[in-house]
């Protein structure tokens, strides 16, 4: 089977920890957003410019945070496709790992 796409996972994610309408805040952009081609280009743009972008943009909220998630959210938001992680990755990371086996770390 083709691997899936994970970037989406990566967003849904994102909005849970940060709030909804989490991406209009870290990108200064008025709300709402309609989604459009132009958008979706400036998205990809900041993404691609700043690999950290989501441990930088949430630094003092995401000191509490493992660092594992915020590796989960680099891996599923990375712009380049070549090096974003497939599902299998995801589901294989330390994060999901500790969460499931009831590690402290994962809450």
């Amino acid at each position: 089977p083709a691997p899936t796409d994970v970037w989406s996972s990566g967003m849904v994610l994102l909005e849970m920890l940060g709030g909804s309408g989490i991406l209009n805040r870290l990108l200064d952009w008025p709300e709402p957003v309609e989604p459009s081609q132009e958008r979706g280009d400036e998205l990809m743009r900041v993404f691609a410019g700043n690999a950290h972008l989501v441990a930088e943009a949430f630094e003092p909220r995401f000191r509490t945070i493992p660092a594992s998630l915020l590796e989960i959210l680099d891996g599923l938001l990375c712009v380049d496709l070549g090096r974003r992680w497939t599902a299998k990755e995801a589901i294989c990371c330390a994060w999901v790992r500790e969460a499931t086996q009831g590690g402290d770390d994962a809450h």
